[in-house]
């Protein structure tokens, strides 16, 4: 099979199954949110949060790293040595670090929750690590479709669980066992699927592994530093203000993350190509397959924003309910940031493959220091709006350094043509969700209205925005093929 015929099927199953994904994500969140409430709701995302930073620590770039090395072999015996010797080591540098994270959180002076949550989501977030490692064959290999059907298995797992924790009115204890039992479930599925199609040993040749893990440690670190940038205002939110308003903003900024996934996604996919035309030295393809990706992303981030930003309060009232509907006003915020944020997704991708992670980390290390006093003040001051606040401000600080890093270490600075072409569009949308919520502004607010204003505003965005590339030439179902074939 060619390697475009490859990627199409890839993007393909992507689609399919992250929105399907999103739907099942949205289902499980509003049901955490209603068993948790608010407060309970604020000690998961507090632990969520400092999983995060150990998971970083477990991984410290070896992802990135392997991605990158895996997509420049061609030697099928180096290959699978290489790939060995990797998962070898993190599983045991990963349990590692758990065990010795589960052990400081228990002597820190933190809610006896957020150490319940984070002792049994530790098990969650050790075997999604190892599940990502397992990914990286199938992202090399163009086999996505059973890491999809992999993670659509977890939430399916998740979510029934979820029920039988509802109707069998259990302790909330058991909604942290869920989501590490799902997590489980994924991990044996994606492992038994990998090792029938390619059989790696558990091996550990010293000078290989040492080799890797200096060439990884600047990778974890830039990705260290990049999760600090993301939870920065989670952090100072925790601190400074009570659980509950963590809560409030931890389901808006749950929604927020579930849109910043999409690219997040497509740009990964794309990161063997990277690898492999920065391994060629063919700077011309590099570039012309960072532009293209480019595009991509500002033809899907107007229509989400919009759906976002004009369907905010009734997204609350469906994911969280009435006692959550505090969180409308920092996700109509939130969706202000989606637009930096897919723009800027294709850069910290770009600087690994091409090897250049010391002017990576210096860039996040100037917007950290740029961001993080505003950051701080802002939260301080404003508790969860703040931090919403802050969010906007630190996409646009990121997409503005990383413009100039990127032209002066990468020489590549993307076309804009293709944004300013989409305005219009944009406007033309907004104008009709205007209208759509104009419209319904009497509806009485419960699940089942704002369920199906949602499911409608999404429909007409997507459908005039649709209509209007059409009609305007700017995509033709002619040149779509030719255009943004990778």
């Amino acid at each position: 099979m060619s390697l475009k015929r490859k990627i199409a099927i890839n993007t393909l199953a992507q689609f399919i199954g992250r929105g399907l994904n999103i739907v099942l994500a949205a289902v499980t969140i509003s049901f955490v949110t209603r068993i948790l409430q608010p407060e309970k709701y604020g000690f998961y995302t507090i632990a969520l949060t400092i999983l995060s930073l150990v998971a970083l620590f477990a991984d410290f770039g070896a992802y990135g790293n392997l991605v990158r090395d895996l997509s420049q072999t061609n030697d099928e015996k180096k290959f699978k040595q290489l790939y060995g010797s990797v998962f070898s080591f993190r599983l045991v540098w990963a349990l590692l670090i758990y065990s010795i994270s589960g052990i400081v959180i228990f002597f820190l002076n933190v809610d006896p929750i957020v150490k319940a949550a984070f002792a049994i989501l530790s098990i969650s977030s050790f075997f999604s690590s190892l599940n990502s490692l397992l990914i990286v064959i199938l992202q090399v290999r163009y086999r996505m479709t059973w890491a999809v059907v992999g993670d659509v298995l977890n939430r399916l797992c998740m979510f029934g669980l979820l029920i039988w924790i509802l109707f069998a009115k259990l302790d909330f204890y058991f909604v942290f066992w869920a989501g590490s039992a799902a997590s489980i479930i994924n991990f044996l599925f994606v492992f038994f699927f990998v090792r029938k199609s390619f059989a790696f040993t558990f091996k550990w040749p010293k000078s290989l592994i040492i080799e890797f893990a200096k060439n990884s440690v600047l990778l974890g670190l830039a990705s260290l530093l990049g999760v600090v940038h993301f939870r920065i205002d989670t952090i100072i939110l925790s601190i400074g203000h009570s659980a509950k308003d963590v809560g409030i903003y931890g389901v808006a900024y749950k929604i927020f993350e579930t849109g910043i996934f999409l690219p997040a996604v497509f740009v990964g996919m794309m990161m063997p190509s990277f690898s492999q035309s920065c391994g060629a030295a063919d700077q011309t393809r590099f570039q012309a397959l960072l532009q293209k990706t480019f595009d991509c992303l500002a033809l899907m981030v107007f229509p989400i924003a919009t759906v976002l930003f004009w369907s905010a309060s009734w997204i609350i009232q469906v994911m969280g309910g009435k006692e959550y509907m505090n969180a409308a006003l920092p996700l109509y915020i939130l969706a202000f940031a989606l637009i930096p944020n897919f723009l800027c997704s294709i850069f910290s991708i770009a600087f690994v493959s091409a090897k250049k992670l010391k002017s990576l980390i210096l860039a996040v290390l100037i917007y950290l220091l740029i961001d993080a006093p505003v950051v701080f003040l802002l939260v301080w001051q404003w508790s969860y709006i703040g931090a919403a606040i802050s969010t906007v401000f630190s996409e646009v600080i990121t997409i503005v350094i990383m413009l100039i890093f990127s032209k002066k270490i990468l020489n590549f600075i993307p076309k804009f043509a293709i944004v300013f072409r989409l305005l219009p569009v944009a406007i033309f949308s907004n104008i009709i969700a205007f209208l759509f919520c104009f419209s319904v502004k009497d509806f009485t607010l419960n699940i089942q209205n704002s369920l199906i204003s949602v499911t409608l505003l999404l429909v007409l965005v997507v459908g005039a925005y649709s209509i209007w590339l059409i009609k305007s030439r700017l995509v033709s179902f002619n040149k779509l093929r030719p255009r943004f074939n990778f």
